[in-house]
């Protein structure tokens, strides 16, 4: 995870941690989840949660909050997860992810990344030369992130 988007992680969780006192509970951490494109069902965020230590009250300070993230960010524990992400971008279900796409969730999670950057990754990756990426090439790219 590089530094741009740690700083975004730690924006997004002083914004939900309306108390300042470094840590917030499950639900907030749902929300939280959500505000950066990071979805995941209650139990599989319970998962996520029971693997990184937390406080003895339940809460999730940033440190841990940071590896969750960075677990959803970067594994993808089946097929059908890599598929459910890759159908949350696609939002008109047409079977392929266009720049655009990828750029409204990326930016949630980085604000300082560039349309460009996004445009080029799509480039990089793009091997039918439409302009979009299809599934195939939507895994391609996370893979080789």
């Amino acid at each position: 995870m590089n530094e741009e988007i740690k700083k975004k992680l730690a924006d997004n969780f002083k914004l939900f941690d309306q108390n300042g006192d470094g840590v917030i509970n499950f639900n907030i951490l749902k929300d939280l989840m959500n505000k950066c494109d990071l979805f995941c069902t209650e139990a599989e965020l319970q998962d996520l949660v029971n693997e990184v230590d937390i406080n003895e009250k339940g809460q999730i300070d940033y440190k841990n909050f940071i590896k969750i993230a960075n677990k959803k960010l970067t594994n993808f524990d089946t097929e059908e997860d890599l598929r459910e992400f890759f159908n949350r971008i696609d939002k008109n279900k047409k079977g392929y992810v266009t720049p655009q796409n990828l750029f409204d969730v990326f930016s949630k999670i980085d604000d300082n990344l560039k349309e460009e950057e996004v445009i080029q990754m799509v480039k990089e990756n793009d091997l039918d030369l439409d302009g979009f990426l299809n599934y195939e090439e939507f895994c391609r790219m996370v893979k080789n992130k």
